[in-house]
């Protein structure tokens, strides 16, 4: 039981760091990943143009540029990878000197996932890089052996019809957040030692940058600058119950001019004579909560975003004119999971919604439930099921649509049935 509970925690996964070779005197260097490769049915509803005024069609399509502009395949097979080179030295004085560098096992635009060093001591944990923050990797979240419904993996069978609307890092589809989607940006980050059950970790963010060899300061009038990362939680048992309880906050400082629109005050572009700040600072919080007893587990987490428009302004195919995209919402999930000998069961659900184009009526809205089972072969081997439903709902076009058409919404909903080898080394 206590296994799961540490296994919500990203912090965890983070910190495992082992030494079984040794490449130069009094290093420890490793290899290990994991791979996933899944398989599976999803029913996409196929119908989401038809919905749409006929004058905006062939513009919305092209924009939206996935299945569900023609009809989506039933089946899909897609893999998940990363292999993680690990290397450490622990000096005379106790000190260990340690750092990591992931590999993405997939041709992707971040190929290089993450890249860090770490000093560990009596004292705490101190990292230096390219790494989740400390409110990201602190959270705890729902119980779930199967797909992940946290993260938006739902859209590998039932495809997003969303423009702009991101399920990744934001409350939309996931409760582990970073500020204003900062993801690996290089940061400083330190986790004090666990003390009765608590830990507690915060990370100061120069930028969202991530991914480049040697930045430059970033532009103040531009870009999202000096972050904060906070974050809290405690693991222990309780009178023979497993807690796992967390809590994180986030802010970002807006850019003093946005790059796009040229002004941080915009006048809302429909026609209306209303007008909003676009250089808002990001401010969000979460918090999660695990119990365990007898091999169950019961819990779930809840993220919201008050404040911070992305900077990151597109064009609207159906208006002509940039919209003006904020990912403001909250997203929440919940689950129970049993686990006994190799074998694991779980219900999660999930449920996010966010603002999108500020000027426009209605939320994006994402809505995952899912029941999986999990069985483990050996070690580092197992072998997963999910069955589940998805709905999409993307925010009323009611004032933005061309000229002569009608007010619509662009939805997607369906079932899906997966199975997958997890391998982890």
């Amino acid at each position: 039981m206590k296994k799961l509970l540490y296994g919500t925690t990203a912090l965890v996964a983070a910190g495992m760091i082992g030494g079984v070779g040794t490449a130069h005197a009094q290093w420890d260097v490793s290899v290990n990943g994991f791979m996933n490769q899944w398989f599976g049915y999803g029913d996409n509803e196929d119908d989401v143009l038809d919905r749409i005024p006929a004058a905006a069609r062939d513009a919305i399509g092209r924009e939206l540029d996935n299945c569900l502009v023609g009809e989506c395949n039933d089946f899909n097979q897609w893999s998940n990878g990363e292999i993680h080179f690990n290397f450490s030295n622990t000096l005379d004085n106790g000190i260990r000197f340690g750092g990591r560098v992931e590999l993405e096992g997939e041709t992707s635009g971040d190929q290089i996932d993450e890249q860090y060093i770490f000093i560990d001591g009596d004292f705490g944990r101190v990292l230096l890089g390219s790494e989740n923050s400390a409110g990201y990797l602190m959270t705890i979240t729902a119980p779930n052996v199967g797909l992940p419904l946290n993260s938006g993996s739902t859209t590998q069978h039932i495809v997003s019809p969303f423009f702009t609307g991101s399920l990744f890092r934001t409350p939309l589809g996931s409760t582990t957040i970073e500020p204003a989607v900062a993801n690996d940006s290089n940061k400083i980050t330190y986790f004090t030692p666990r003390i009765s059950g608590f830990q507690f970790g915060i990370s100061y963010l120069p930028d969202t940058a991530q991914d480049e060899e040697a930045a430059t300061p970033a532009d103040k009038e531009m870009d999202y600058t000096n972050g904060v990362s906070a974050g809290i939680n405690y693991v222990d048992n309780l009178f023979g119950v497993d807690v796992a309880a967390s809590f994180g906050y986030f802010y970002m400082g807006g850019p003093d001019a946005d790059e796009v629109l040229g002004s941080c005050t915009v006048v809302n572009p429909y026609g209306g004579s209303n007008t909003i700040d676009v250089c808002e600072d990001f401010q969000a919080i979460s918090a999660g909560l695990n119990l365990g007893w007898g091999g169950w587990t019961v819990g779930g987490s809840y993220a919201q975003v008050f404040d911070g428009r992305l900077q990151s302004s597109g064009f609207d195919v159906v208006s002509g004119v940039n919209s003006v995209e904020t990912t403001e919402g909250f997203g929440f999930d919940a689950g129970i999971s049993y686990e006994t000998g190799p074998w694991g069961a779980s219900v999660t659900g999930y449920y996010g919604e966010e603002e999108g184009d500020v000027f426009t009526g209605g939320y994006n809205e994402y809505f995952a439930v899912a029941g999986s089972l999990r069985y483990t072969l050996g070690p580092g081997v197992a072998v997963i099921g999910s069955v589940g439903w998805v709905e999409y709902h993307s925010e009323s076009f009611e004032n933005n649509v061309v000229a002569g058409g009608a007010g619509a919404d662009l939805d997607n909903e369906g079932i899906f049935a997966t199975t997958g080898v997890a391998l982890s080394f």
